[in-house]
């Protein structure tokens, strides 16, 4: 990944220095305290070559050294750290929600958070709200500005190199706008607070938070699919892209789909036709409500429809709720010809379910790997295994954090 000029975080080749900085860091990361002669074992580099690296972290102050390791003779070696006291980043969540946020150390571990509701889509209000959402998180920290290394943004929307827009964002109305400039966020929050900030794809960063946090993730070839409008990230080793399906017909389905299923996909989403928020699962339950159909989730609401989210959804089914359920059937389904399309594509060892949908869990899961048992090629499918992520809502802020981290790594 790198971040252009304008603030946009994106997929580039690293070059082999910023890959040994990753190997290198990711080891002393994800091990904790460790000798020299540890990492050099775990990732089969030549101790001299390693030495030269860790001496100039050590001197930018990104590793310590401490303690000493337990030898079986000779001189005891000492143990590198990443350094928790002077690297901090924060990782911050825009969704259809809420703009959401954390502060986070080289461990990822949440050292403040805080949330604000979701701004009007207009330039300023946006601005202010972000900005008003980093002052708090810094208060709440308690850490000097100066070790605020990263602001990482992840943004629902598709975010647009050439004009630098956020594209299809939704006003109060549910009319798509393209107004949002990230440039020039970003350039308004980096004279507030001297900290470099970029922007990225909200599910590319969820995809890099469970690449950091979640073991099943150590996969050399991962799928990550973000929230029930199937948006897909693929990571093969230090590859990464984002998924843009296009459109194909259910004809072309080869996978013996009955009836219904092929009704559903031709009437809910076409196959590989692309989602948008307009056809999430809280915009179907919407649909629902409104034509009059009695359902459990009307309860849970209370009264007041702007409640409703995944998560009631999810209760009015666990309730055998009969709309609830055909309504998280209906994405598992629809997520699951997504994912055999991309099992088909790039063979990846493991699938991951996240953004909030996961929470479903069988009744999900069970829609999810029926359909791709259909539709995906034998040889593909034989040793995937999809699974629910761990991250849940904190993914993004999270996965931003992270980024923020990484960006570190590669620059040293």
């Amino acid at each position: 990944m790198s971040i252009t000029k304008d603030g946009l975080f994106k997929y580039q080749t690293l070059n082999e220095r910023q890959r040994k900085n990753l190997i290198i860091l990711e080891t002393i990361r994800k091990n904790g305290a460790i000798s020299r002669a540890a990492v050099a074992k775990a990732i089969g580099y030549n101790i001299v070559t390693l030495s030269n690296h860790i001496d100039e972290y050590l001197k930018m102050g990104l590793l310590y050294e401490k303690g000493i390791d337990v030898s079986s003779g000779g001189r005891r070696p000492v143990l590198l750290e990443l350094n928790r006291k002077e690297f901090f980043f924060i990782g911050i969540d825009f969704n259809r929600e809420m703009v959401k946020g954390i502060v986070a150390d080289t461990d990822l571990k949440v050292i403040s958070e805080a949330k604000l509701p979701r701004p009007a889509i207009e330039q300023e209000d946006v601005k202010k709200t972000l900005i008003a959402l980093i002052r708090q998180l810094l208060k709440e920290a308690k850490t000097e500005t100066a070790k605020i290394r990263f602001i990482a943004i992840g943004a629902y929307g598709n975010l647009i190199e050439k004009n630098s827009t956020i594209k299809g964002l939704e006003d109060e109305k549910g009319k798509l706008r393209a107004t949002i400039y990230f440039t020039d966020l970003k350039y308004a929050i980096e004279n507030e607070f001297k900290i470099k900030t970029f922007f990225g794809q909200d599910a590319s960063f969820a995809a890099f938070g469970e690449k950091a946090k979640n073991p099943i993730a150590e996969a050399d070839s991962m799928l990550y699919i973000f929230q029930d409008i199937g948006k897909g990230v693929v990571m093969k080793g230090e590859i990464y892209c984002s998924t843009d399906i296009s459109g194909a017909d259910i004809e072309g389905i080869t996978g013996n789909l009955s009836y219904e299923e092929k009704t559903k996909l031709k009437e809910e989403s076409s196959y590989l036709r692309p989602w948008n928020s307009q056809m999430s699962l809280k915009s179907e339950a919407v649909k629902v409500i409104e034509s009059g159909v009695g359902t459990r989730i009307v309860e849970l609401l209370k009264g007041n429809i702007d409640s409703l989210n995944d998560e009631i959804i999810i209760a009015a089914a666990s309730e055998n709720d009969e709309v609830a359920r055909e309504l998280i059937e209906s994405v598992g389904i629809n997520l699951g010809v997504r994912i055999a399309y991309l099992i088909n594509l790039f063979s990846p060892q493991v699938v991951i379910i996240g953004g909030g949908v996961e929470k479903a869990g069988e009744l999900l899961f069970g829609e999810i790997e029926k359909t791709v048992e259909k539709l995906s090629l034998e040889k593909a499918r034989r040793s995937v295994k999809i699974l629910p992520a761990i991250l849940g809502s904190e993914a993004v802020s999270i996965g931003a954090a992270y980024a923020g981290l990484r960006e570190s790594f590669l620059e040293a």
